[in-house]
């Protein structure tokens, strides 16, 4: 019986942190959307966060189900995401740039 609370615990702080990462991303794609100039690159953007939100309501699909709330971005990670794309964005607005931030931002290693 405990293993089973500790695997339904388990599964609640992982979605938890898929929903609010999956958010992040899409904030983030919003975010970078206006600079892009390549239709191949505005298409992987489009693509990527449609999985996202896909991933999103799935994660949010299994807190509703065991009564949790879906999880925000916390303000502080959301906020430093922001600026620091953006200052990127500042020095160079290119489609490499986009790609980089992209890489780092949407599909860490």
């Amino acid at each position: 019986m405990d293993t089973d609370m500790s695997t339904k615990n388990d599964t609640i702080r992982l979605a938890g942190h898929c929903d609010a990462g999956c958010k992040m991303a899409i904030d983030s794609m919003d975010q970078i959307s206006r600079y892009v100039t390549d239709d191949n690159l505005r298409n992987v953007i489009s693509s990527s966060k449609n999985r996202h939100k896909d991933l999103e309501q799935e994660a949010s699909g299994l807190l509703n189900k065991y009564g949790r709330n879906e999880q925000d971005p916390q303000k502080m990670a959301s906020a430093f995401s922001w600026l620091s794309t953006e200052m990127k964005m500042m020095f160079k607005d290119d489609n490499n740039q986009i790609a980089k931030i992209m890489m780092v931002r949407v599909f860490p290693s």
